[in-house]
C-alpha cells in the first residue's frame, strides 16, 4: 500500500501544469528578476507596497500573506523537493501510530487480520486526503488574492474593513508571483487531492469486500448468536471453546461495555 502511494504522487506530480489562473501578459516596467525555482520564496522587494498612496497594511498585502504561509510549518510542504516522501512519511505515521492500534483493538479475534489493515488504511489515507485538502485551500486562497484585482483589508479591525483596487504596479507584481510560483503548486495540489480521493474511494470499497469475508467461525454474526439462542447445543460448545472457557462476549469490546463492563473476564479467573 504504501509503495503504491508514492508511485501515484510521483505520477501525479509528474502531470503538465494546466493551471486554472491565466494572468494576461506583462506591460509594465516592473520586471523582477528570472527566478532559478518556481517554488522558492519571494525576495524582499515583493513584499513592498510600489503604491505610495495606498492604505493597505503591508502584512495584508497578499505577497505578504504568500510569505507568511511559507513560513508556516505544513503550508510550506507543497514547497519542498522531497513533498512526495514528506507526505508518505506522515501516511506511515498516522497508520503505525495511530490507525493501526486502533483497528487492531477493533477486530481482536484470530482471522481478522486483513480486516484490520484493510480498515487501518482507509483510516490513514483518509487521514492524509484531510490534511492534502486542507493545504489546497490554504494555497487556493493564496491564489484567489493575488489574481483579485482589489484587496480587501482591514482598517484597524475585523469590524472596519474595506476594499482597495490594486495600482498597476502591485497589479502586474501580483500576477507574475501567481503565474511563476503559486499557480504550478495550486496544480500540483489539485491532481494529489484528486487522486488520493480516488484511490481512497477504492480503498474503502476494497474494505468493504474484505469486511464481507468472515472467518470460518464468527460467534459475534448475528444468525449464530441467534441460533445459539435457539437451542443449538453443538454451536454453543464451538462458541465456547472459540472462547477459552470464558464467557462469549470477553473477546469484544461491544459486547464486553453491554455486558456491564466485561464482568467475569479477568485472565486470573481462567
Amino acid at each position: 500500500m504504501f509503495a503504491h502511494l508514492l508511485a501515484l504522487l510521483a505520477i501525479l506530480l509528474a502531470l503538465p501544469h494546466t493551471s486554472p489562473f491565466s494572468p494576461p501578459p506583462l506591460s509594465s516596467p516592473f520586471s523582477p528578476p528570472p527566478l532559478s525555482s518556481p517554488r522558492r520564496p519571494p525576495s524582499l522587494l515583493h513584499y513592498q507596497n510600489l503604491d505610495p498612496t495606498s492604505s493597505v497594511p503591508v502584512d495584508q498585502l497578499p505577497v505578504a500573506e504568500y510569505g507568511a504561509m511559507l513560513s508556516s510549518p505544513f503550508q510550506s510542504w507543497p514547497t519542498a523537493p522531497n513533498f512526495p516522501a514528506r507526505l508518505g512519511g506522515l501516511y506511515a505515521a498516522t497508520l503505525l501510530l495511530v490507525c493501526l492500534p486502533i483497528a487492531k483493538a477493533t477486530y481482536t479475534l484470530p482471522g481478522y487480520l486483513p480486516n484490520t489493515l484493510a480498515a487501518a488504511h482507509v483510516g490513514a489515507l483518509g487521514f492524509l486526503l484531510l490534511f492534502l485538502a486542507r493545504v489546497y485551500s490554504g494555497w487556493g486562497f493564496c491564489a484567489a488574492r493575488l489574481a483579485a484585482e482589489s484587496v480587501e483589508y482591514e482598517e484597524t479591525g475585523w469590524y472596519d474593513g474595506n476594499v482597495e483596487r490594486k495600482s498597476k504596479e502591485n497589479r502586474e507584481r501580483d500576477l507574475f508571483i501567481l503565474r511563476t510560483e503559486v499557480a504550478p503548486v495550486v496544480d500540483d495540489l489539485k491532481k494529489l487531492t484528486l487522486g488520493l480521493a480516488a484511490l481512497w474511494v477504492a480503498s474503502v470499497g476494497l474494505f468493504g469486500v474484505v469486511s464481507s469475508n468472515k472467518p470460518i467461525f464468527n460467534q459475534y454474526d448475528p444468525a449464530t448468536l441467534q441460533r445459539i439462542v435457539g437451542g443449538d447445543d453443538k454451536l454453543a460448545a464451538k462458541a465456547s471453546e472459540a472462547a477459552g472457557g470464558k464467557p462469549a462476549y470477553c473477546d469484544s469490546r461491544y459486547y464486553r461495555a453491554l455486558a456491564n463492563g466485561g464482568k467475569g473476564c479477568d485472565d486470573r479467573l481462567f
